[in-house]
């Protein structure tokens, strides 16, 4: 499936962020990009540039989470520390 199908295919879904590409189309779509941008008009250069907006905040979504559990991790092991320090 071409880029352009992926494309037309997402616009009948309104805006809808599933539609936008993820993995490998988005790889693909992202090589196309580079490639052959003449291939490529204006709403399909914006639907792959949404689809990076998305992949970008989902990593830092994704780093913030991982950053907050490692946190939770220090603290609770530093009070089971304390806490074997107090009772010993």
């Amino acid at each position: 499936m071409t880029c352009a199908h992926v494309v037309a295919r997402a616009r009948g879904r309104r805006r809808n962020e599933g539609a936008l590409l993820r993995g490998t189309p988005l790889a693909e779509a992202e090589r196309w990009l580079t490639e052959r941008p003449e291939d490529l008009g204006t709403p399909e250069q914006q639907f792959i540039q949404a689809s990076r907006t998305l992949r970008t905040r989902s990593i830092r979504r994704l780093r913030a989470v991982v950053a907050v559990l490692t946190l939770l991790v220090i603290v609770a092991s530093s009070l089971g520390g304390v806490a074997l320090w107090q009772r010993n």
